[in-house]
């Protein structure tokens, strides 16, 4: 489980750091599951570092509603909105 500053409602996880990039990919590389945690006051906020995309990751669980074509382009992710 993660989390970061944001994600745009297209699918790109972001960062106000490079380090969260760092961080990102030491966890990719070492666990068999990724699931990033936001909630809607964390989506397309204005942050300066792009560190993934949801292809990368196995869930996202948020109280946001991603929109369809998102659902549809990430087809292998599972969104969890609660």
């Amino acid at each position: 489980f993660f989390s970061t500053g944001g994600a745009g409602s297209d699918g790109i996880v972001k960062s106000r750091n490079a380090a969260a990039g760092l961080f990102f990919e030491a966890i990719r590389k070492n666990t068999k599951k990724l699931f990033f945690l936001t909630d809607h006051s964390k989506i397309d906020v204005d942050l300066e570092y792009n560190i993934a995309d949801f292809s990368e990751i196995d869930a996202v669980i948020s109280d946001y509603h991603f929109p369809e074509e998102v659902k549809k382009r990430y087809n292998n992710v599972e969104f969890c909105e609660v």
